[in-house]
């Protein structure tokens, strides 16, 4: 998929009052119901999304995740509320599954 603008998926939710952002990828799916591999690329650029009741923004969202068979790593970079952060980690769903975040900002 290339440049998919995601404000369409803005009803989703009416919480939701802004919702913003370019999603690009590249996945191949194999393997089997109960074993799924994956593999490809996804980005999300310039992002942003307000949700009603929260209070903050998040705004300039850029991740990627890369897809190994049953891993994936993310890396990102967003503005909240003024401050600058970031997204790291690295998603396992094999037959031990596991997470492991790294939230800075």
């Amino acid at each position: 998929m290339e440049g998919l603008d995601v404000a369409p998926l803005k009803p989703l939710s009416p919480a939701i009052r802004t919702l913003t952002g370019v999603l690009n990828g590249n996945i191949t799916l194999s393997g089997y119901v109960n074993d799924p591999s994956l593999n490809g690329e996804l980005t999300v650029s310039n992002g942003a999304i307000d949700i009603q009741d929260t209070p903050v923004t998040l705004a300039d969202w850029n991740q990627k995740v890369v897809l190994s068979d049953q891993t994936a790593a993310l890396d990102g970079s967003f503005i909240l509320g003024g401050g600058k952060g970031t997204l790291e980690g690295e998603l396992d769903w094999s037959s031990e599954p596991s997470a492991n975040f790294k939230l800075k900002g």
